[in-house]
């Protein structure tokens, strides 16, 4: 919560170590996220393997990157629930 007349609430620490802060998503434990790099790098990984830290952190490491590499994209993954109906082909309605 954010006070009257306050300058705003540090997100995250950046440091010439950590480096900026390239995405911020939304996401929950049944997730994965998808990061690609510029060079082409695809990794894909459960959110619920990743570390949770409050604000005001330095952050965790998700990729290491290799050289001048940098992120070109970050994403979420929804996995859903296989149902009864999931996978179906759609019915399609015959006029008579």
């Amino acid at each position: 919560m954010q006070s009257r007349g306050g300058l705003g609430i540090i997100a995250l620490k950046t440091t010439p170590k950590t480096g900026d802060l390239v995405a911020l998503k939304s996401v929950l434990d049944d997730d994965e996220l998808m990061i690609a790099t510029e060079a082409g790098l695809m990794i894909r990984m459960s959110v619920s393997g990743i570390s949770t830290y409050g604000r005001n952190t330095q952050g965790v490491r998700v990729i290491n990157l290799k050289g001048d590499d940098a992120i070109a994209d970050v994403t979420r993954v929804i996995i859903e629930e296989d149902g009864e109906d999931a996978g179906a082909a759609p019915e399609a309605d015959e006029a008579g």
